[in-house]
């Protein structure tokens, strides 16, 4: 079963995301911002990251960034969940690799499309 560790810190998308993943086949993994997911990057290895970008603690770009600094995580793909329409924010992620931008509120069906056409 293929892992997607998800991070938001609003406990209601974190919950919508689970249950539509699990259901969908995967296994999850949630954390409520980045500082908790480069703590446990090692013990979940996982095969994709959806993360929002306004977190609390360390935001969504700035866990990318760290994780891909580190040769265990650089090249974990992530889909990246925005409110903003940020320029700044979407060039950063690009330069980042982020493979999705999706915007909030969230269309889970577009997403599970996503997380489909990056793992299977």
């Amino acid at each position: 079963m293929k892992k997607i560790l998800i991070v938001d810190d609003e406990p209601f998308i974190r919950q919508a995301l689970n249950d539509s993943l699990t259901k969908a086949g995967y296994e999850i993994h949630a954390f409520e911002n980045g500082f908790d997911v480069l703590k446990e990057i090692q013990s979940v290895s996982p095969e994709l990251i959806i993360s929002d970008i306004s977190m609390p603690k360390l935001d969504g770009l700035e866990m990318v960034e760290a994780l891909r600094n580190n040769e265990d995580s650089k090249s974990i793909p992530v889909i990246m969940l925005t409110a903003s329409t940020g320029v700044d924010n979407f060039a950063r992620g690009v330069n980042l690799g982020i493979k999705f931008f999706c915007p909030k509120p969230l269309d889970i069906k577009d997403i599970i499309e996503k997380v489909k056409s990056v793992i299977g």
